[in-house]
């Protein structure tokens, strides 16, 4: 319990800064360490179970498994509860900038590098991310790299703007998604797979 008070403080000022909410009303943490009663809890408040360890039931209160992993998850939802200030309709709409958000703030970038789909030349679509949590956990592996993008290309305000707009490209200067997606790959393609000498669908060495 005091590693992830710790880690809470620690993330705080940050996540409030690049959210730029100000200071937000306290946070209540729930911490469970039994899974069952934590699943069961899970389905009595949305009517079903999910692939989870962590779920925020709004702006106010975050709840996490005691897991290995429980300090990233909690300061994870953190950054969720918190992105709620922006906008109070945020929550999974869309998923994928909703994670992608979390997951930006939070530092939890998986190297584009790593995963063979990117390696491959195969880069999801903003569709494809949506899907449900229990049907893909694809948006946890390439999420940072979208919001990453976002303020690479438009800067914070412009990750603002599209959390306020709920995901619509058009607010950052995109015709539509499938423009996003492109300029995205082409993004992650640069940074991370030209600078290093590689050609995508060459692997990795």
């Amino acid at each position: 319990m005091a590693e992830i008070a710790a880690a809470l403080e620690s993330r705080y000022g940050r996540v409030i800064a690049d959210l730029e909410t100000g200071e937000v009303p306290r946070i209540t943490v729930e911490v469970w360490s039994d899974e069952a009663s934590f699943l069961t809890e899970m389905e009595r408040f949305f009517g079903r179970r999910y692939n989870a360890t962590g779920y925020v039931t709004g702006p106010s209160v975050l709840r996490v498994l005691a897991v290995s992993s429980v300090v990233r998850n909690a300061t994870h939802e953190m950054s969720h509860a918190i992105s709620l200030h922006v906008n109070p309709t945020f929550g999974n709409r869309p998923r994928w900038l909703w994670e992608s958000v979390a997951l930006y703030e939070n530092g939890e970038l998986v190297d584009p590098r790593s995963i063979s789909y990117l390696v491959q030349g195969r880069f999801p679509t903003l569709t494809e991310l949506d899907a449900d949590p229990n049907a893909s956990r694809q948006v946890y592996e390439v999420g940072y790299l979208i919001a990453e993008f976002v303020v690479a290309r438009a800067g914070r305000d412009g990750l603002l703007r599209l959390i306020r707009a709920n995901g619509d490209v058009t607010v950052i200067g995109l015709r539509d998604p499938a423009a996003f997606e492109s300029e995205w790959s082409s993004f992650v393609r640069a940074r991370y797979f030209a600078a290093a000498g590689l050609t995508l669908g060459e692997g990795v060495p």
